[in-house]
């Protein structure tokens, strides 16, 4: 079984601007950073498949696609700005100013065409963001972490994605 989700992918200049701006900004905290490759923006974490439901879930995005491109004007753009620490999946990440509706409501699209191929999804508010650290330890001061001047990346398309913990 693999664990699955749908995410907008970052560019590899994009990924190498925020992983320099992680090396020299969170290299004082006990954490561990995301690396370079694994920087994404999730949509919609889907959990456990067996290969049937891969199939379906890749027919489901490539109608997602189609629809989100039809509907929207792409490429969407989203400028972060904002450092915040999550406590209960503790996590560091970078979180932008404001979330076009187009994105929200990709978001939504993708859970809703997910619970209905019967898969389990966490109904909560979309919050696009960038883990940047998971595993943090000790006190995390936010105000100590200088945030990003504005890091602006523009996103046209999203995938389906496998996640994996190193051990």
């Amino acid at each position: 079984m693999k664990r699955l989700f749908f995410a907008l992918s970052l560019n590899n200049n994009d990924k190498k601007v925020v992983s320099e701006w992680m090396t020299t900004t969170l290299s004082t905290f006990d954490s561990r950073q995301i690396s370079e490759d694994n920087l994404h923006i999730t949509l919609c974490f889907i959990g456990s498949c067996n290969s049937n439901q891969q199939d379906s879930l890749e027919s489901l995005a490539t109608i997602a696609c189609k629809e989100w491109k039809q509907n929207f004007s792409l490429p969407i753009q989203l400028s972060f700005e904002h450092i915040e620490y999550w406590r209960k999946p503790n996590i560091l990440c970078l979180r932008p100013n404001e979330s076009p509706s187009s994105l929200e409501m990709l978001a939504q699209y993708l859970s809703d065409a997910a619970l209905s191929l019967g898969f389990h999804i966490h109904h909560q508010q979309y919050k696009p963001h960038i883990t940047i650290a998971r595993k943090c330890r000790g006190s995390i001061n936010i105000a100590k972490i200088n945030a990003p001047s504005a890091f602006s990346f523009k996103f046209a398309s999203f995938s389906l994605y496998e996640s994996w913990h190193p051990c």
